[in-house]
């Protein structure tokens, strides 16, 4: 599991190469919550989805493409938010492996 450093802003956007794999994501603040968009070596794989607490960004196990996903943790449940990242609420790629893992514990 990797811990990525999202800023506390409310619009953001990196790139980052993890396990072999080249990805753009942006994060967006829209309506009081957070959404985001997930390339994956230049192809969309996910555009504005909402981030929700403790749950994938990638919503469907389909979208992974036994590559990884990424998990929004909040502590207390709460409703992700920009002012509380990197403080109470993390961005963390999980390898396939690690998926698989969290998946069979829920």
């Amino acid at each position: 599991m990797q811990l990525l450093n999202i800023d506390i802003i409310p619009n953001q956007k990196f790139s980052c190469t993890l396990d072999g794999n080249f990805y753009d994501i942006a994060i967006k603040e829209t309506n009081n919550c957070m959404s985001c968009d997930v390339s994956r070596n230049n192809e969309i794989i996910i555009s504005g989805s909402r981030i929700t607490a403790n749950e994938f960004l990638l919503p469907y196990e389909y979208l992974e493409n036994e590559m990884g996903n990424f998990f929004m943790l909040c502590q207390n449940n709460d409703i992700p938010y920009f002012d509380m990242f990197g403080r109470s609420q993390f961005l963390y790629f999980l390898s396939n492996d690690e998926v698989r893992e969290v998946r069979a514990g829920i």
